[in-house]
């Protein structure tokens, strides 16, 4: 294959989570994959329902929808206006003293008995709004499709138990097409098991009669992966759109019902179990801003609390560090590109924001890219500014197999920019058609990538997910050490003994913790900063996962950059930025994972990372509200980052003291920072047996 590069040249994409109609990544998707423009997807504008819009995203970014999910003739996708009577699909409204519990996620089973009312008459859940089910007409609705409470009802009614005839009925399922919903139909729907463990209870027994009657759900079937894009390209899109439905929705309610109450609101607790693990991490993503936005502008009877979970990627060799480089100093890793991949692969580089507000911006430097046995990009005497993008090519075809943008993040606060970064994409490692009728695919193996003199900067591989259920062909990209990088500093899987090595670990004598990546001894693949790139900023909850046998970290979850900050009690403690706490995702180190529902009522399968962590802190939080409300509002609302953080300080330091008691090697979440963020939250009753 002969390849060559192009130049720099302009293009319309500056920014990432700024005021473009389209980001690097749909912008490459649309370069290399025509079936985004086939009659089952339609490509269409959208004005995203924001606060302060006009401040916030001026733009209007297109978004990918099933075509039957398309509002008929529409030509671009805007807030829609409330439904006119909210209280027609309702079989057993709310009462005032509940809470709202959202689960935006995928592969819900909306017949599972875990989300029925006392004695299975009947479900708990007030609205679920398939984002990628056909379009019917209902007003106010962007696109999709809701069914109400009072649908759901009629359905279980006529099914007469039969789960597989409600999902048909319902429309949940789509095997007529390849690329359709049928997340529901696996074993262990991953929607099904967060909702559960957030909110789950056994309708026959009274045990947890008060979040069942009280904790009223609203769920929201985000649109189908092939949508949503093998690297989550429109998933903030999806999201937004999801939150704002689920927020109008209980307002609507709450003004329907109880208009002239003092209260204005339900309290709110959504979580959201999904992330990516590419972006700058500085809070600039839309999402993260929308969040912001909407969480202050909540009435502080009628708080919202958003729940995210820290991301499963921390052992994936997916984030690396290049230090600081002088002029006419370079560094450089290697990021492996591996064969048979049907997805696009992506890897992003960013420097560090200024410090100082109104600073220059913080470019990471000139930036070379070699694919296997192909030319080199050369640094070119000037550096690459945001909008600028530059081509390998084909030669044969004339097409390119990777692309680089050079783009900036946007200050959360005052919309300035911050940060320089460049979006790395690459074409799939294999076609089913190669030229001519096809796309060239991209070289699979070592693709080298050199930063020349600048700042500190930060590399992370993005998500890469299949958009079939089970087993695919997505292939996700990892970073390996150069060649000459020395043996201390190399990257190590393992340890000493063969077990899993985590940023944190124990001396197997003194059962001191030790730092496995300490600064300054440490090479450029790391575990740090492998947070979920949408989570770990203000206006949001982000959970890590731990086992519940030694209190440990799960392996898995998410680490991030740890650094002074206070504590509740105004004391000095390690803390971790924007890491909130953590909760059980692991039961032990022999009983992987935690028992929630599977995809049929009566069925349970153990299901690990921190996505049911979150859902824990969901649940946890859902109570705390309700407490609240029996108390007569009389304090601040819980379930904000001070009060969590608070919580899990303190249960931390119990659980520490009865492993200590028990002769038990359990370190306290100090020592554990990066991984445990404040400490661990206690287990929640789900009604079931613990394993």
């Amino acid at each position: 294959m002969a390849l060559r590069w192009s130049g720099w040249t302009d293009s319309t994409i500056t920014s990432l989570g700024g005021s473009d109609a389209r980001s690097p990544y749909v912008d490459w998707q649309r370069t290399i994959d025509p079936r985004r423009t086939e009659a089952r997807f339609a490509l269409v504008p959208q004005r995203l329902p924001l606060l302060g819009a006009d401040g916030m995203y001026s733009g209007q970014p297109e978004i990918v929808l099933p075509r039957g999910a398309l509002p008929h003739d529409a030509t671009v996708i805007a807030a829609p206006p409330e439904c006119a009577d909210v209280l027609a699909g309702l079989t057993v409204p709310p009462d005032e003293d509940a809470v709202i519990v959202g689960v935006i996620d995928a592969g819900l089973a909306l017949a599972h008995e875990r989300f029925r009312r006392a004695e299975g008459k009947g479900t708990r859940i007030l609205s679920c709004w398939r984002q990628g089910g056909r379009w019917e007409g209902q007003p106010h609705l962007p696109f999709g499709r809701e069914l109400t409470q009072r649908d759901m009802d009629r359905m279980l009614d006529a099914v007469k138990g039969d789960e597989e005839a409600f999902n048909r009925m319902a429309g949940m399922v789509d095997f007529a097409d390849p690329y359709g919903d049928r997340w529901v139909e696996t074993r262990a729907p991953h929607g099904t098991a967060v909702a559960d463990l957030a909110a789950g209870c056994d309708p026959l027994s009274d045990d947890l009669a008060r979040l069942r009657d009280r904790a009223h759900l609203v769920m929201v079937e985000l649109a189908p992966r092939p949508n949503i894009g093998s690297s989550g390209d429109f998933l903030e899109f999806y999201a937004i759109w999801a939150i704002r439905h689920i927020v109008d929705t209980a307002d609507a309610i709450w003004r329907a019902r109880f208009a002239g109450q003092a209260r204005r609101g339900f309290p709110i607790v959504i979580n959201l179990s999904y992330g990516r693990h590419a972006g700058p991490k500085d809070g600039s993503a839309l999402i993260q801003r929308f969040l912001r936005a909407l969480t202050a502008s909540r009435p502080p009877e009628a708080p919202v609390r958003f729940v995210l979970p820290a991301g499963n990627d921390n052992l994936d060799r997916g984030s690396a560090v290049l230090g600081h480089r002088d002029p006419g100093e370079t560094r450089a890793l290697c990021w492996r590109i591996l064969p048979e991949d049907r997805t696009a692969s992506y890897a992003e580089i960013w420097a560090d924001p200024p410090k100082a507000k109104g600073s220059s911006d913080s470019h990471p430097g000139p930036l070379s890219l070699s694919p296997p046995s192909g030319p080199a990009l050369d640094f070119g005497a000037d550096l690459p500014r945001p909008g600028q993008c530059c081509d390998l090519i084909e030669t044969e075809s004339g097409r390119p197999v990777a692309r680089v943008y050079c783009c900036r993040s946007f200050d959360p606060e005052a919309a300035t920019p911050t940060a320089i970064g460049y979006v790395l994409c690459v074409a799939p490692t294999w076609r089913a058609s190669p030229p001519p009728a096809g796309w060239p695919a991209a070289p699979a193996g070592a693709w080298r990538i050199t930063l020349g003199a600048g700042p500190l900067a930060k590399l992370h591989v993005q998500s890469d997910q299949t958009f079939r259920p089970g087993p695919g062909s997505a292939q996700l990209s990892y970073f390996e050490d150069l060649a000459d990088t020395p043996s201390n500093l190399r990257y190590r899987s393992h340890d000493d003994s063969g077990a899993l090595r985590d940023s944190y670990g124990l001396h197997p004598v003194t059962a001191a913790v030790i730092d496995n990546e300490p600064a300054g001894k440490t090479g450029p693949i790391r575990r740090q900063n492998t947070l979920n790139a949408l989570a770990a900023s203000a206006g949001s909850l982000t959970i890590a996962g731990y086992r519940d046998s030694d209190g440990w970290p799960a392996a898995y979850s998410g680490t991030g950059r740890g650094f002074a900050i206070g504590t509740a009690s105004g004391g000095a403690s390690v803390g971790l930025a924007g890491m909130d706490a953590a909760c059980i995702s692991e039961d032990g180190p022999w009983r992987g994972g935690r028992l929630a529902a599977a995809g049929r009522s009566g069925a349970v399968a153990a299901l690990g990372g921190t996505s049911f962590a979150s859902a824990e802190a969901t649940r946890l939080i859902t109570l705390a509200l309700l407490a609240w409300i029996d108390d007569g509002c009389r304090t601040q609302p819980p379930g904000d980052a001070a009060w969590l953080r608070a919580l899990a300080a303190r249960s931390d330091a119990a659980r520490v003291a009865a492993a200590l008691g028990a002769g038990v090697v359990c370190p306290p979440a100090q020592a554990l920072d990066r991984k445990l963020g404040w400490g661990r939250l206690p287990r929640q009753d789900h009604g079931r047996p613990t394993r």
